[in-house]
């Protein structure tokens, strides 16, 4: 599995290859990424753009899929793209929120941050933007992993904007630090980092 793709507002996932290997899923909803669980691949989303409701939908075989299970709900958010991780023995979310805005402050599209053991229930943790990186358009598409930098392990926060490079254009940048179960603290370094200075790097994000 390589990635889902939302078209019309119905997701399917595709191949390396570009082929479709499912059939269309999640009518109504925008597919934030997809997730391998065991035997399990595991899909995000929200219902259709700028709504308070996130669904969880899963698959075995990957032409079955469950009925979306809400794991997420307020009606003040306004909400857009997801993006899950492990973090020790629990799923974080990462999510877009552009409203309401004595939460995401004077920057939309501010990152937020929910936990899980058990895909189920779920809690919102913590938000993550106000004051750091580059606020010149929307954060989207974001992506949050652990990984390995500089011989320890870190985590990074990949956040796209559009336009606002530095070269004009479409662009991705990210946040090195350390996410303690709660929340995504950052290290001291000079941002805004960029994932490169081109003029068209947009919503990559890992599956």
């Amino acid at each position: 599995v390589i990635g889902v793709r939302t078209t019309g507002l119905w997701g399917s996932i595709w191949s390396r290859k570009g082929r479709t290997v499912t059939p269309p899923f999640g009518k109504g909803l925008h597919m934030g990424n997809a997730f391998v669980v065991g035997d399990r691949v595991v899909v995000t989303a929200v219902e259709n753009w700028g709504k308070g409701r996130f669904y969880l939908l899963e698959s075995s075989d990957l032409e079955h899929w469950s009925e979306p299970r809400l794991i997420l709900e307020n009606p003040k958010w306004e909400g857009y793209n997801t993006t899950m991780c492990r973090a020790g023995d629990k799923f974080v979310l990462a999510f877009e929120l552009g409203k309401p805005a004595e939460k995401v402050g004077p920057n939309p599209f501010t990152m937020f941050f929910a936990e899980s053991k058990d895909l189920k229930n779920w809690s919102h943790l913590s938000d993550f933007g106000q004051g750091i990186g580059s606020h010149v358009s929307v954060w989207e598409c974001p992506d949050l992993m652990e990984m390995e930098y500089q011989g320890k392990k870190k985590w990074a926060l990949i956040v796209n904007i559009n336009p606002g490079g530095p070269n004009g254009g479409s662009v991705a940048q990210y946040f090195i630090g350390d996410f303690d179960g709660k929340e995504f603290h950052a290290d001291n370094l000079p941002y805004p980092l960029w994932v490169d200075e081109g003029v068209d790097n947009y919503a990559g994000v890992t599956f």
